[in-house]
């Protein structure tokens, strides 16, 4: 379980990839700021092993980004580059609750 939460928290360092320098990444620094503080959000609560933090954190963010692409505030390149992101880190979310999950009922 450690390891997976380990891998979640590698992948917000995706979502922080794609906030800036990368080719077609038209982010503004205060955008930039603001995206990072909610990253470091989804950070904490997987460090936490807060399944459910971390979710609702990823569900924030991906909301945050498509209202900010709507606002044509982030470029389509540098929305989907975060959008893609927090998926793969949601996925690895699912791993870890699925694990925890068998974990209990193996323990029983």
């Amino acid at each position: 379980m450690t390891r997976a939460f380990k891998v979640a928290c590698a992948c917000t360092a995706i979502l922080v990839g794609g906030c800036g320098g990368s080719p077609g990444a038209t982010i503004s620094p205060r955008v930039s700021e603001q995206l990072a503080k909610q990253i470091d959000g989804i950070r904490t609560a997987a460090v936490r092993h807060d399944v459910a933090g971390t979710t609702t954190r990823l569900a924030i963010l991906r909301q945050s980004v498509i209202t900010m692409r709507t606002e044509r505030i982030l470029s389509d390149a540098s929305a989907r580059r975060i959008l893609g992101a927090t998926d793969r880190v949601r996925a690895d979310i699912v791993l870890v609750a699925a694990r925890r999950a068998g974990f209990r009922s193996i323990r029983r």
